[in-house]
């Protein structure tokens, strides 16, 4: 029977013109070159999320995020994800005991910054939302590494933000170089009610804070004829005031009204931040 069964493998082996061992491997993978096979295909890195993390130790703490967030944006940064490592040297910013030591930088200007340019950590989480402060430190710091767009961006959201205080805009204007915010700042703090104070000289300086004082100081009633809508200038007033029977007398009030007047024009001529402007327009032009 034995026999039998032999002489038939036999037979079947001769009918396909294979020997037993090579018609065997023909029909079942061999699992042993498979893995070799699999071990030799080269291994890809996707060009969008293959995250190269690094630590950064910023203000005593440590940080670990994607370098290429910074890298996408600062030209710094992107020099150092494509710097060359040494095979035989560990990383900077590979582990906590080797940090990129970023020195001299604040930790929550740090954090502000990565507010904007990290990810979400859930899919419907809403843009952030900074206060005026807060953005000021994203545009240090995008300043400061040149993050052109997130510069732009910081600039454009700051500028529509509401209840500024017109001082520090202009403040963070004169850091910054962002001339377009002056005037409205300016504007604003001769049409409020509130007075000029020792803040105000503090955190503009005395040239300027005089200007705005000599600038407001020129405000003046203006009156109109009687029935019509010619309204006539300061040398008319007594005039003007007897026939409308308007009462001239002054008096002393407990604060400082707010006016709707447009101090532009003479902001922009007389302002201390507008004649360096024109200066060095002047200077350029030359």
């Amino acid at each position: 029977m034995s026999s039998q069964s032999n002489n038939n493998q036999a037979a079947s082996d001769s009918a396909t013109g294979l020997e037993p061992f090579t018609f065997l491997e023909s029909i079942l993978p061999n699992a042993e070159n498979q893995v070799l096979n699999k071990a030799a295909e080269p291994t890809l890195r996707d060009d969008t999320f293959y995250y190269h993390f690094r630590v950064f130790k910023v203000d005593g703490y440590m940080f670990q995020i994607p370098l290429v967030v910074f890298a996408a944006e600062s030209p710094i940064f992107r020099d150092m994800l494509e710097f060359p490592v040494s095979s035989t040297q560990e990383p900077e910013g590979s582990s906590d005991s080797n940090p990129i030591c970023l020195d001299g930088i604040l930790r929550e200007d740090f954090r502000q910054l990565l507010r904007v340019l990290g990810p979400p950590t859930t899919f419907n989480l809403q843009p952030p939302n900074l206060s005026f402060n807060e953005w000021v430190s994203v545009l240090k710091l995008a300043d400061l590494w040149c993050m052109d767009a997130v510069k732009k961006h910081a600039m454009s959201t700051m500028c529509g933000l509401p209840d500024v205080d017109p001082v520090e805009k202009i403040v963070v204007a004169r850091r910054y170089g962002i001339r377009s915010w002056l005037s409205p700042a300016f504007n604003a703090i001769l049409r409020c009610d509130e007075s000029l104070s020792e803040r105000h000289l503090e955190r503009l300086g005395a040239p300027t804070f005089f200007c705005l004082i000599r600038l407001r100081d020129r405000l003046e009633p203006r009156y109109k004829e009687p029935g019509s809508n010619t309204v006539i200038n300061s040398a008319k007033v007594a005039k003007a005031a007897k026939a409308a029977m308007v009462d001239k007398n002054w008096r002393l009030g407990t604060s400082r009204e707010a006016v709707s007047v447009d101090f532009t024009q003479a902001i922009e001529e007389e302002l201390p931040d507008f004649q360096r402007t024109r200066r060095q327009d002047w200077q350029h032009s030359s």
